[in-house]
């Protein structure tokens, strides 16, 4: 029983790891983004 808990506590922490990558992923992307149009002379 422990074993199969472990494995479930794994894959939560994994999915929560990679949600919270791809959210970080994302923001920065579009920080860049509005960073760079900015630069150009461009307004969102």
């Amino acid at each position: 029983m422990n074993i199969k808990q472990s494995g479930t506590a794994k894959k939560i922490i994994w999915f929560i790891s990679l949600w919270f990558g791809s959210v970080l992923a994302l923001f920065i992307a579009s920080t860049l983004i509005k960073l760079l149009m900015t630069m150009a002379g461009l307004h969102t």
